[in-house]
């Protein structure tokens, strides 16, 4: 259990920190990049940075679920847990098609859609590491 527990604080922590990341300087970089270039960076933009956040998010849902099931009357597992779904639900119908039109047409305009949207993740990864964090503070001795 202490293995759960470890990986899903790090996982929660890490995520937290990569989206604060995108948020202040990756996403606002894509308005940086010429328009006619958008569609290709993008597009490698999607394949590197899925190779580090999708076993984190995975590592994260998983370590997450389990620690709901194994603790379902606690209000921190049962936040997290919803909070996770939203943050899965985001990624997978909002900003996987964003990043797709992006990659297709170049347009400027899903770059601020990208920015604007993803304050949102960033409150969800946030609220997940303050959660975590009363909990780790309620379990240390």
């Amino acid at each position: 259990m202490i293995w759960t527990i470890s990986l899903h604080i790090f996982a929660t922590f890490f995520m937290t920190g990569l989206i604060w990341f995108v948020q202040l300087v990756h996403y606002p970089l894509f308005a940086d990049v010429p328009d006619s270039h958008r569609p290709l960076y993008t597009k490698k933009h999607g394949v590197k940075t899925a190779w580090i956040v999708l076993p984190m998010m995975s590592l994260e849902l998983i370590t997450g679920i389990f620690l709901y099931f194994k603790h379902p009357t606690t209000l921190i597992w049962a936040l997290g847990a919803l909070l996770l779904l939203a943050i899965w639900g985001l990624t997978l119908k909002q900003f996987a098609p964003l990043h797709a039109k992006l990659a297709q047409t170049g347009d400027p305009r899903y770059v601020q859609h990208l920015v604007r949207y993803n304050w949102l993740r960033t409150l969800f990864w946030s609220a997940r590491s303050l959660l975590v964090l009363s909990w780790l503070v309620g379990h240390i001795p």
